[in-house]
């Protein structure tokens, strides 16, 4: 019987949730993969948009279950504030004007403790501001885990 260490089981619930997440969506109808594929490619966000979003200090995003999850971004923290009072925070770290990395820092929500580590990074891609939000992209780096999210301003 092979053994997982705590760190191997993370990743793998980590996994596991988002592919999930990834499926559902796809169930649901919202975008098919190539679509998906197209949006990565096709950003439609221009010079004055992508600078009006480091003008933004806070976000929000829904999360699968209807709770909102606030976000203040500053210079260097990314940081999500939830329902019960808990964050996650992330350092932040600007590749051009429509990508960022984060890189995880801490969290004390219990239904994100095993969801990262310290160092943990993900690529955000800006593609496109709509009224009231920013669609992004979500990678996980080092995986080909691809999520969409809205920040809503």
């Amino acid at each position: 019987m092979q053994h997982f260490t705590k760190t191997s089981m993370n990743k793998l619930i980590f996994f596991l949730l988002l592919f999930s997440a990834f499926v559902i969506q796809n169930i649901k109808g919202q975008t098919s993969i190539a679509e998906q594929k197209n949006k990565i490619t096709e950003q439609s966000i221009n010079l004055a948009e992508c600078e009006s979003f480091k003008d933004i200090t806070n976000f929000f995003h829904v999360e699968s279950n209807g709770d909102s999850v606030k976000i203040e971004i500053n210079d260097a923290h990314f940081i999500n504030y939830f329902k019960d009072d808990t964050f996650s925070k992330l350092s932040i770290e600007w590749i051009n004007c429509i990508q960022f990395n984060l890189t995880f820092i801490e969290t004390n929500n219990e239904d994100r403790k095993d969801l990262g580590y310290p160092g943990y990074q993900y690529k955000y891609t800006i593609v496109e501001k709509k009224e009231n939000y920013f669609e992004v992209i979500i990678q996980t780096l080092g995986t080909d885990l691809i999520e969409f999210l809205k920040l809503y301003y």
